[in-house]
């Protein structure tokens, strides 16, 4: 009975460990998707004053942006918070993930009372 506890300590403590590796792992692929740690959102110390595209919107030599550039971007924030503001599957899977949370909740606490009562009965 004692290697059957062992054991299965062991095996619970080894899934812990992926489930928390991997949510490392999801972190890191979502961060770089996103592109935050990508090369070019990065200060370097390399500033090129190419003619022309400062006006596209491209830095200049000073790192500024024209304002035309600062507008464009200020849109596509703007409609993009609108695009996730009405998606109606984030709320759906909002509430779905909430509904899931709880069950879990309960149960993973009713098996710790079990545990608990089982342990407190020997």
């Amino acid at each position: 009975m004692q290697r059957f506890i062992l054991k299965t300590a062991l095996l619970c403590a080894l899934l812990g460990c992926a489930v928390l590796y991997g949510m490392e792992t999801a972190k890191q692929g979502m961060i770089d998707m996103r592109g935050l740690n990508s090369p070019q959102t990065e200060k370097t110390s390399f500033h090129f004053n190419i003619p022309g595209l400062a006006d596209r919107g491209a830095p200049s030599a000073d790192g500024k942006t024209s304002a035309k550039a600062e507008d464009n971007i200020e849109a596509r924030v703007q409609k993009l918070d609108e695009i996730q503001r009405f998606n109606p599957f984030s709320m759906a899977g909002e509430k779905i993930g909430d509904g899931l949370s709880g069950i879990f909740r309960h149960g993973i606490q009713a098996a710790a009372s079990l545990f608990n009562a089982i342990v407190n009965a020997f």
